[in-house]
């Protein structure tokens, strides 16, 4: 017990000591960033920059709080409070030997709140129904929507409760978790009522997103009323869908896949089977509609394929869908300019399916090529350099089979080679921003919009002295904007961009040109 006491006693000297040879303080303010309240009970974390230091304080009701005992150097503060959007860590200070230093006032989010009921369709409540969010998004200069979380489930009253959410435009989508009620056993007759059933509806009735009505949450908006009522449609009755898959490579002991998919949302039916050999013959029972048919032979990967549209209006023979055997694409990175050794490998490379803007990203070895997977079957897609090129480089024109393509659409149709070709003419771009006053502000993000659609758009964080720096510029005109604060892709909305063209910055960048522009920062308040 002695030894337990002295070695406290010990830790709490040498705590005391540590102190006093680090006499370093930073006090800090967090505000509402919508009303500029203080905000009490915030969680403020300070860590150290390459140093061990980790503290974390609690502000007061004025909304202050503050660290001491700080030995000089680079710390990072990030805050955090339930009801608001968590700060991302982008406060950056240093301490100097005077030992005191007033970090940046933070500045945190109302959370956006959605409420509503899930009403079936006599309007009694749907207790238990599921709730799904999606939020419109930019990606690679498209719009879509995309699921996110969280997720809500009703209670016994159909009421349900979607928090956290940040200003953007959303879609809620209710899906009934009920079991289905079915008291026929077999296909009904003709004579008799066909069970109805429940299926996934949009705010506010609509089985699909075109038709569907979006919501508008703005900063710290608190919606409510945003009511979801469920589908209830009987299916009809099923009809066959007959036919035969032609093409199929191998031998008998093949197995082909054969699927129809309805072309639009909400759509009923769907269904899969497998056929076999000789004949590859294939039997579908489905609703009367438009459809998508596919035949896939997978082996490790799709290494045939078929595909085409139907109309089924009843029962329907005599379908032949014809199989290719699956495009093998090869892709290579070259140089515009020879004569040059240049590290070619571990660039990325995206290729997008469809309008899609999700895709699968490829990775070029030491001689610059990469291959796409077997999988690959005969459609349009899109490429995207995802980089890093090398310094002074940017993709200038994209090939395939030797024809000069679209990279944001093209058909494969047949085996071929991709070609990126990459030209040691890029231009830079270093931008410095400053407030209304002229004062560097080493906080906020620069967003680079080009002019033409074949150049990548960036955001990139502003360093301590104020500035961003852009490389590997394909040469052209840009737009740039200097954000206090910026979430996710909201820039990539044209419309949203448009309220703040004033305090935009244009510039051309020339073949191998570097470029410097002064930028006046948006404030935090200013973005809507």
């Amino acid at each position: 017990m002695t030894r337990l006491l002295l070695a406290g006693f010990l830790a709490v000297r040498a705590l005391a000591a540590q102190s006093s040879a680090n006499p370093g303080s930073v006090d800090g303010l967090v505000l509402n960033s919508l009303t500029g309240a203080p905000v009490r009970k915030a969680i403020v974390d300070l860590d150290q920059v390459g140093g061990p230091i980790h503290l974390t304080a609690e502000t007061d009701a004025a909304g202050q709080f503050q660290f001491t005992g700080l030995s000089a150097g680079a710390y990072r503060l990030s805050s955090s409070r339930a009801g608001y959007l968590p700060r991302p860590t982008k406060i950056t200070l240093t301490l100097g030997s005077t030992g005191r230093a007033t970090a940046p006032t933070i500045r945190l989010r109302p959370q956006g709140v959605i409420t509503g009921r899930v009403l079936e369709d006599d309007g009694e409540p749907a207790p238990g129904a599921g709730v799904i969010v999606y939020r419109q998004v930019f990606r690679h200069g498209k719009k879509r929507w995309e699921r996110i979380n969280p997720a809500a489930m009703a209670n016994e009253a159909g009421e349900y409760r979607i928090s956290n959410l940040s200003p953007g435009t959303y879609l809620l989508q209710a899906h009934n978790r009920r079991q289905q009620a079915n008291s026929h056993y077999g296909e009904p007759a003709e004579t008799n009522p066909r069970p109805a059933y429940f299926i996934p509806a949009y705010h506010p009735n609509s089985p699909t997103q075109q038709s569907a009505t979006p919501v508008q949450v703005g900063v710290g908006a608190e919606l409510g009323s945003i009511d979801i009522h469920l589908l209830k449609v009987a299916r009809p009755p099923s009809v066959h869908v007959k036919g035969k898959v032609t093409g199929v490579p191998g031998g008998p002991q093949t197995v082909v896949s054969v699927g129809l998919n309805p072309r639009e949302e909400g759509g009923l039916g769907g269904r899969s089977v497998s056929a076999n050999g000789p004949d590859y013959a294939f039997d579908l029972l489905v609703p009367p509609g438009e459809y998508t048919i596919h035949a896939n032979v997978y082996s490790g990967g799709v290494e045939a394929f078929g595909s085409g549209t139907l109309s089924v209006a009843g029962d329907t023979e005599g379908v032949v869908v014809p199989m290719s055997p699956a495009p093998a694409v090869t892709g290579r990175i070259l140089l515009a300019e020879p004569g040059v050794k240049v590290k070619l490998d571990g660039i990325q490379i995206l290729i997008l399916e469809g309008d899609s803007s999700d895709g699968l990203a490829y990775r070029t070895d030491e001689s610059g090529r990469f291959v796409l997977p077997p999988r690959l079957h005969p459609g349009r897609y899109g490429v995207v350099v995802l980089g890093p090129l090398p310094p002074g480089y940017y993709a200038r024109t994209v090939k395939l089979g030797g024809e000069v393509i679209e990279p944001e659409g093209f058909e494969i149709t047949a085996s071929a080679q991709l070609e990126i070709l990459l030209s040691r003419t890029a231009g830079s771009i270093t931008a410095s921003v400053t407030d209304d006053q002229g004062t560097p502000v080493p906080v906020g993000v620069v967003t680079l919009m080009p002019e033409d659609p074949r150049a990548q758009l960036e955001k990139k964080d502003v360093d301590d002295k104020g500035q961003v720096h852009f490389t590997n510029l394909r040469p052209g005109k840009y737009r740039l904007h200097a954000w206090q604060e910026m979430e996710d892709d909201l820039w990539h909305d044209p419309e949203f961009r448009k309220q703040y063209d004033a305090r935009a910055a244009q510039i051309t960048v020339g073949p191998s040109e570097t470029q410097s522009v002064q930028l006046k920062v948006i404030p935090e308040s200013a973005i809507q």
